[in-house]
């Protein structure tokens, strides 16, 4: 979902929505949250990592170096998550009121089948 926290709120509130189920936001704030969760969309790709397709399909990586590629978001959720350590994929799979089906849907990731 998206805005789901409101907005021009004055108070903060105690219960929030953790994969379409309530949560304490107190639960939620003390979760450990890997750092495969925040990524980015965009990665610089430095010349010599390019491949032959990359270089005709950005002439210009002989003057910069290499070129930026940019990710969709599942693609670049997908990504961090593949990569991560399995001790990371352990804390997603830990979170308040973790469902398997929601984070595939969210994330493109399908947890069951990684591990």
């Amino acid at each position: 979902t998206n805005f789901s926290n409101g907005f021009f709120n004055t108070e903060e509130v105690e219960i929030i929505n953790v994969f379409d189920k309530p949560c304490m936001k107190s639960v939620w704030d003390e979760a450990n949250k890997p750092s495969c969760l925040y990524f980015s969309l965009t990665q610089w790709i430095n010349e010599s990592e390019m491949s032959d397709v990359e270089k005709q399909e950005n002439p210009s990586f002989s003057c910069t170096g290499g070129y930026l590629k940019k990710y969709d978001y599942k693609e670049a959720f997908t990504k961090s998550v593949t990569e991560a350590s399995k001790e990371d994929r352990d804390l997603i799979r830990a979170l308040p009121n973790f469902n398997n089906e929601k984070f595939l849907e969210i994330s493109g990731v399908d947890l069951s089948q990684l591990d």
